[in-house]
């Protein structure tokens, strides 16, 4: 399985090293793949932050799209990148829109299924 084999490329300490030695190599390992992850997790949660940013940046051509060009909008990922995604939307199309109730636009395009969510965790 994939966990194990990347537990055996990842985890290499020689059998013939003395016990202590043995401890000390595992943490330093252990410590290195934390690392490794920690910085998996930032890169990922600037990911989500620059694709909001891309939304705002957008806004105009965003509202043009969906508004007259009938684009639709799929939202794929985590709930907080979701909320977040559904957040910036509802701002756009509270100013441009003109009921200026951008959350209730855009329950009218999740009945209409033009904004969709597929989200998870």
């Amino acid at each position: 399985d994939n966990n194990s084999k990347f537990q055996r490329e990842k985890l290499k300490i020689s059998p013939n090293l003395h016990p202590d030695l043995k401890q000390h190599a595992f943490e330093e390992q252990i410590n290195s793949l934390s690392t490794e992850l920690q910085k998996s997790k930032n890169n990922l949660m600037r990911a989500a932050e620059y694709g909001q940013h891309l939304i705002e940046e957008n806004q105009e051509e965003l509202w043009s799209l969906i508004s007259t060009k009938n684009a639709r909008v799929y939202v794929c990922g985590g709930v907080a990148m979701g909320k977040a995604v559904r957040e910036a939307f509802t701002k756009i199309f509270g100013f441009y829109d003109k009921s200026k109730d951008g959350s209730k636009y855009l329950d009218n395009l999740l009945k209409k299924d033009i904004y969709v969510q597929e989200l998870w965790g």
